[in-house]
């Protein structure tokens, strides 16, 4: 046979090529292109996703970081792309495209020019120092996605283990951010004043973990799983701090633009109404959960073991924790307006939040939430965090945080005064809500009249009188509680005056890891 020459190769393999194609496109008219190439193999849009599209079928577009706390919508859209094997098209009817955007800058950019719609990299924490940016866009929070659970970490070099230690010393950490969240509130919960640290300002938890590994800082806030790097790389050094503790600190939210949750309401509350049922089934069946991070592994390309970490390092909000965090049911720990209040006292006091913002109520939108009205399994509402009784151990552990709250009592008496409530509502209770996996060990004490017998007895009454009102108005478990009798061991001030007898008459507490 003669030699085809390379004009007529050119020629018989573009004809190869057509043809080909000819036999896929009557393959995919007659539904046969999926018994081929099953759709899980097939990526980007859809054929059949760009068809719903062009028939009036909305496509959202939802920006999100790398963050496990995003698993609950990934895993109901079956991965980034705007497909119909995803579940908010088979479902739902809508079509929704994760876009994946780690720039906090790009994010914003993004969202602005309508890129995306809906803006993550976002938490109600850090909110106060950026809202006045969005004001022309009239930002609506309307969605809570997660709490950080072990996402942030605060790691020291050998000899730091709490606040008491980090006077004085260097600490990297990304200004303004939710890692200076949890730096601001640790601080304070230890009764150390800002002016106290050297604050070496980065553009990232990356950053600031580099800095911490190249020995220029004694402590940095950092991401997960750079905490273990940080402590890997520098000998002696761990992790002393992180959101396991900090429960209730970092919160993870999705806002919108008004105008589009206005012109776009249903579809956003389909998605919410699928992001929910997601999170549902993350949250109480263990074959989704490992779905879910088989999709992150895939989605965010890394290891399947990151992945899975990444979602045990959040808490997914459910249906019922979004209902308590925007003020609409009772709950425990924190909600979004006193997470964004508080924030917005500590930053604006240091320069990094206006001292004027808009009020919570503002900035929220609540009407999607409301008419949802989701019940059943997997939606309720996170509760109390549960503690075995303390071990001895646990019992004489330093405490992480060392400012403690004095309560004050008449002689003889262990009932805990109005005045005595008022402190712990002021001065402990938020701060035990915030730190909701921290131990609260109180210790009562006694003047030095009567007998060490009764003494003993009524120092632990104390004691008890300030965990027994914890347990009752913010429904604390009463396991979490470490309580010890000082009697006249431990007095402040001297027993000869009656001003000393008062001081020593009191019931002092604090966090403990």
């Amino acid at each position: 046979m003669a030699k085809l020459k390379p004009a007529g190769k050119a020629i018989l393999i573009v004809l190869v090529l057509a043809a080909l194609f000819g036999v896929y496109k009557l393959a995919d008219r007659a539904g046969l292109l999926d018994k081929i190439i099953p759709k899980s193999k097939q990526t980007g849009t859809t054929k059949i996703a760009k068809q719903a599209s062009k028939k009036g079928v909305q496509t959202l577009k939802v920006g999100i970081n790398t963050w496990g706390g995003y698993a609950g919508g990934v895993y109901y859209n079956k991965g980034f792309a705007a497909s119909e094997i995803s579940r908010y098209y088979t479902e739902e009817g809508i079509l929704v495209d994760i876009k994946l955007i780690d720039d906090f800058k790009a994010m914003r950019d993004a969202w602005k020019a309508g890129s995306i719609d809906i803006l993550g990299l976002a938490t109600a924490d850090s909110l106060p120092c950026e809202i006045a940016s969005l004001t022309e866009q009239k930002p609506k929070v309307f969605m809570q996605v997660d709490w950080s659970r072990g996402g942030d970490a605060i790691v020291a070099v050998r000899g730091i283990n709490s606040t008491t230690d980090i006077r004085g010393r260097k600490i990297a950490v990304a200004l303004g951010t939710p890692s200076h969240s949890l730096l601001m509130l640790w601080l304070q919960a230890g009764g150390v004043d800002y002016k106290d640290v050297q604050i070496v300002g980065t553009d990232s938890g990356i950053q600031a973990a580099q800095n911490f590994k190249a020995g220029a800082v004694d402590a940095a806030v950092v991401w997960s799983p750079d905490d273990q790097d940080c402590v890997k790389a520098i000998p002696g050094s761990s992790i002393i701090f992180n959101t396991k503790t900090a429960t209730n600190v970092i919160a993870d939210i999705f806002l919108v633009k008004e105008d589009f949750l206005l012109a776009n309401s249903e579809t956003i509350k389909k998605f919410m109404k699928g992001w929910f049922k997601g999170v549902a089934e993350i949250n109480t069946n263990a074959q989704s959960k490992a779905e879910a991070g088989s999709l992150l592994s895939r989605s965010f390309n890394v290891d399947a073991g990151l992945a899975n970490l990444m979602i045990d390092n959040a808490r997914l909000s459910t249906y019922g924790d979004n209902l308590f965090f925007f003020g609409m049911a009772q709950g425990t720990g924190t909600n979004g307006e006193e997470v964004y209040n508080k924030m917005h006292r500590i930053f604006s006091s240091v320069g990094l939040a206006p001292v004027d913002i808009p009020p919570w109520r503002n900035i929220t939108d609540t009407s999607l939430l409301t008419s949802l009205n989701l019940s059943g399994s997997g939606y309720e509402a996170e509760g109390a965090m549960t503690f075995t009784a303390p071990t001895a151990q646990e019992a004489s552990a330093p405490a992480f945080a060392n400012k403690k709250v004095q309560i004050l009592y008449e002689s003889g008496s262990a009932r805990l005064s109005e005045d005595g409530r008022v402190a712990i509502d002021m001065f402990f209770a938020n701060t035990a809500k915030e730190f909701g996996n921290a131990r609260v060990r109180v210790e009562g004490n006694t003047d030095s009249v009567g007998k060490r017998v009764s003494n003993m007895r009524l120092s632990l009454a104390r004691a008890n009188s300030v965990a027994n009102y914890l347990v009752e108005k913010y429904g604390f478990d009463r396991n979490r509680f470490i309580i010890i009798g000082n009697g006249p061991d431990k007095p402040i001030a001297s027993n000869d005056t009656t001003e000393g007898k008062a001081q020593n008459r009191r019931t002092e507490f604090e966090l403990v890891r």
